[in-house]
């Protein structure tokens, strides 16, 4: 009998040594995840600050291109409006007045159509880059908390195994 009970302490020994090395396997397996997991959340971290940087500078540089080519027509339009105004100023002087104010008026038309054309457009990018980078912080923070929900979930695991 004291022999049948050595056999199965030594048989309940082996088991729980066998157990024990299982749980410590899969606390370093959890481990090595965390770590994995927390490595892929820096990364995924500066991916979207890259990204972020990227859509930040295209955007200044789509404002800046459109912001030039405003400047470019107003130059036109200014241009035009010189030239009509030399023509109004050849013309007699009862024609001269009225033509003066028409050249005036058209050019005062164009540049507030240029300015406001250029600032719909550069507000359009604003808030298309905006977008893109809330996309961004959205996605970043949706894979962050997932991270740390699968460490969480880990750990009770771990718990619940010890």
């Amino acid at each position: 009998e004291v022999e049948e009970l050595r056999k199965r302490r030594d048989s309940d020994a082996r088991r729980l040594q066998g157990e024990l090395e299982s749980v410590d396997q899969k606390h370093s397996d959890l481990v090595k995840a965390l770590a994995e997991a927390r490595a892929e959340t820096a990364s995924l971290k500066a991916t979207a600050a890259r990204d972020a940087a990227a859509a930040s500078e295209k955007s200044d540089a789509l404002l800046r291109e459109a912001e030039k080519r405003s400047e470019d027509r107003l130059a036109k339009f200014k241009a035009a409006a010189a030239e009509a105004l030399k023509k109004a100023q050849a013309s007699s002087q009862a024609s001269q007045k009225n033509l003066v104010e028409t050249c005036e008026a058209e050019r005062a038309e164009a540049v507030a159509a240029v300015k406001d054309e250029a600032s719909k457009h550069a507000a359009s990018l604003k808030a298309k880059f905006a977008k893109e980078r809330d996309d961004l912080s959205q996605r970043l923070q949706e894979a962050v908390e997932a991270v740390e929900a699968q460490a969480l979930v880990h750990a009770e695991r771990e718990r619940a195994a010890a």
